[in-house]
This record gives C-alpha cells, structure tokens and sequence, in this order.
C-alpha cells in the first residue's frame, strides 16, 4: 500500500495522531492483504521522518528517484464533448 501525504494541523500536533493515523494505515493495509506499505518524504523533512520512525517504519537504504510528468491543461479539462483527452 502506497501510503500518502500524512500530515497533521499544527493546532493539532504531537498528540500522537499521526501515528494513530499511520496505525490505522498499516491495519487497513493488513486487511486488504498486503504484505507492505510504503511513503516517502524529503530527506530534510526531519519531523515526517521522525513521524514514520515512531510509527514503526524502517528508513529504506535505496536511493529514491521521483519523476513528475507536466500535464497539459487541455488533457485534465476535457474537450467540447466534456470527455477527456487523456
């Protein structure tokens, strides 16, 4: 299970509900039969990173690679017909 943007209102931090939040990931993620879950963050997001060592995750030693696609905006608004060009 890809795990993604956990995050937590400052008005709400370290009560422990991101890590409530995670744990209830990780269990959704049991349930669905999956043998793993994964995030990423930046590696100068000191506090995510602390987050997810908490909530019981393992630092992975492989180098991450992310590559982001540019979208044209006519392909996300779809054509005269209201359908997508995608």
């Amino acid at each position: 299970m890809f795990i993604n943007e956990v995050g937590v209102s400052s008005a709400y931090e370290g009560q422990g509900l991101g890590k409530r939040l995670v744990a209830a990931l990780i269990e959704r993620a049991s349930e669905l039969g999956c043998t793993e879950a994964w995030t990423a963050t930046e590696p100068e997001n000191a506090r995510a990173q602390a987050l997810y060592s908490r909530a019981g995750g393992v630092k992975d030693r492989t180098p991450f690679v992310m590559f982001t696609f540019p979208v044209a905006p006519s392909c996300a608004s779809g054509d005269a017909k209201g359908e997508n060009r995608v």
